[in-house]
């Protein structure tokens, strides 16, 4: 959604680089861990969180299409050379019956595409020990990630 944008990488390296910011050391820092595509907090703490553990960085917000070119959806993170999609489920994914039925439908036509989709949940992203991370290695291991 390039609409909903608020600022470039560049913008924000200019406001960090204004006279008298505070923080400017830890801003500059973070900005390289900004990828542009992450769609929420969440889909970037579990980037974060994976690229820490050593796994490989998935594309963001990766429109999967059928062969004739149709879009089925568009996956939170992808890693298409091990034919993994990542789909992080916020609460409305449980509670709204239209999202929960277009996600059925949507998930199911990326296995008939030949994907594994792993859907996570913000307890498996967060916390002190989250598992998404593991849960992420042996689905790539499966597809024959090294790793």
């Amino acid at each position: 959604m390039p609409d909903a944008q608020h600022a470039t990488i560049e913008q924000l390296r200019s406001a960090a680089m204004a006279p008298g910011r505070r923080h400017r050391g830890r801003l500059l820092a973070a900005l390289s861990d900004i990828r542009v595509g992450s769609g929420s907090a969440i889909e970037t703490d579990f980037r974060l969180t994976c690229q820490e553990a050593g796994l490989p960085e998935p594309d963001l917000d990766v429109e999967i299409r059928t062969p004739d070119g149709a879009l089925v959806g568009i996956a939170d993170a992808a890693h298409p050379r091990y034919r993994t999609l990542v789909e992080i489920e916020g609460d409305h994914h449980r509670v709204s019956r239209r999202q929960w039925l277009r996600d059925m439908q949507k998930h199911a036509a990326y296995v008939r595409l030949g994907y594994e989709v792993i859907r996570l949940v913000s307890t498996q992203v967060r916390g002190p020990r989250p598992r998404a991370p593991q849960i992420i290695a042996d689905a790539l291991r499966r597809h024959g990630w090294p790793g």
